[in-house]
């Protein structure tokens, strides 16, 4: 049966089912990390004592499913909020999500990093230089999706035959749930690339050439229906296609379908080189947004310029 779990963060009340008992998420309505008591009935109390997390912070990805089998508690939540904190508590609920992912995608790119030492090309070519597909390919094994890898033809562009055959298996990690389920093969997660960025023409760095804090400095961001470079056809996951630095708007949710963000009110939802996931605000100037693209730039920034918006 159900038991009723209060979010230490933000207090609101849900109903779990205790076969979730001890497993670790985000929180439905704020998308703070929780883990789930263990739930135990002992003469009509309730013991709650949670269980050993599990290895490696990219272990998690097994466990995210927490955030879609806590169910809100209908009736209670009416009552204590209303229609409008109904809305605002989906609208945390998306964001937190859309936070996990990011977080989840920066350490499986930290874990690349770690194995070949630096992080993964935005887009692998063959020897001729024609592009042949993108870094998320490269990273579905630090995702968990090995059995996905071993379909992909890494000899073959991912307009291949075979290649497409795949284009509507995107994991779930690639697409903002924001965005809806009616998408199922566009990424909206993205590099930033180009001059001055973790991912330049000559190569992309490694966390160790980040000068800047790297608490500071982006290395993943979320974007809408990204614009696509072959116009008439829609962006695939696997094709390489990020934020060119050069044409990309220097701000959050802009119109232009070139810049940081457009899934959600008030800001957008990224990671940082150092691991940690971020909602960066609309408010952010655009010199701002510059100095946090650049790893190692000089610019100064004011130490809590992310953790207003956490």
């Amino acid at each position: 049966m159900p038991l009723l779990f209060t979010c230490p963060h933000c207090q609101t009340q849900t109903l779990v089912e205790t076969q979730y008992a001890g497993q670790a998420g985000a929180c439905a309505a704020c998308g703070k990390p929780i883990t789930v008591p263990d739930f135990q009935e002992e003469t009509g109390s309730i013991a709650m004592e949670p269980r050993k997390s599990i290895g490696r912070p990219i272990r998690l990805i097994a466990t995210i499913c927490v955030g879609a089998v806590v169910v809100l508690a209908g009736g209670m939540l009416m009552f204590r909020y209303g229609v409008s904190g109904i809305a605002q508590i989906r609208a945390n609920s998306l964001r937190g999500a859309c936070r996990n992912n990011v977080r989840l995608i920066a350490a499986a790119l930290n874990a690349y990093a770690d194995d070949y030492g630096t992080y993964p090309t935005p887009m692998v070519t063959d020897a001729a230089g024609k592009p042949m597909y993108s870094w998320r390919v490269l990273l579905l094994p630090y995702l968990g999706h090995q059995s996905l890898y071993g379909q992909f033809n890494l000899a073959e562009p991912w307009s291949s035959e075979t290649n497409m055959a795949l284009a509507y298996s995107r994991p779930a990690e690639y697409g903002s749930p924001a965005v809806g389920s009616n998408v199922w093969s566009e990424p909206n997660y993205m590099l930033i690339t180009g001059p001055g960025t973790l991912f330049p023409a000559s190569g992309p760095l490694s966390p160790r050439d980040v000068i800047d804090r790297p608490d500071q400095t982006l290395l993943v961001v979320e974007v809408a229906r990204p614009a696509n470079p072959m116009a008439g056809s829609e962006l695939l996951w696997t094709q390489p296609a990020d934020l060119d630095v050069a044409k990309m708007v220097p701000a959050i949710n802009g119109k232009d379908g070139v810049e940081i963000g457009g899934n959600h009110e008030g800001g957008a939802t990224a990671a940082t080189s150092d691991g940690r996931d971020h909602f960066l605000s609309e408010s952010l100037s655009a010199g701002e947004i510059r100095g946090l693209i650049t790893p190692r730039g000089g610019e100064p920034l004011p130490d809590d310029l992310l953790d207003d918006w956490e």
